[in-house]
């Protein structure tokens, strides 16, 4: 007690489980979606809306309860046209996180990227969204593109 390191203990249980606090370590998936043919830079969708960054003045995206770290990213697309292209995490007004997507015209392009717990961490009130790139206007087409963000709370 008091020496500020962390006791962790074991819990067995038989039956229901309720917790009443958070559970650090605990992971959370934020998915998103652009289904359109695009060529250039876009914000991909939460659901139905729009993410954005409006240079600060309207972000929209997934808004964080607690801090934690991004820890992978996933995607899954059609590229009808060649082009580099990339994948960018945002918190904020903060491109946090970008990975070059393998450049292969194909149906079904599927692509996972992985990084170490507090490489890139957000804070409660943090609002963290992704976006898909064509890189400096290679001329890239993509479309029917499924993204994961998967977080852990700290």
């Amino acid at each position: 007690m008091g020496n500020g390191k962390k006791t962790y203990k074991e819990v067995i249980t038989t039956g229901d489980y309720e917790n009443q606090g958070i559970i650090n370590g605990s992971t959370q998936e934020l998915q998103y979606q652009w289904v359109d043919s695009t060529a250039g830079y876009v914000y991909m969708k939460c659901g139905e809306v729009q993410s954005s960054n409006n240079h600060g003045t309207d972000i929209r995206g997934y808004l964080m309860l607690y801090s934690g770290s991004i820890v992978s990213k996933s995607i899954c697309y059609d590229q009808t046209i060649a082009g580099s292209h990339s994948l960018i995490v945002w918190v904020n007004n903060s491109a946090v996180w970008s990975t070059a997507l393998t450049d292969n015209v194909a149906t079904g392009v599927t692509e996972e990227f992985t990084q170490a717990r507090g490489a890139d961490t957000f804070s409660a009130g943090d609002i963290i969204y992704i976006a898909h790139s064509d890189d400096a206007g290679s001329g890239n087409t993509v479309d029917q593109m499924f993204a994961k963000v998967e977080i852990i709370i700290d």
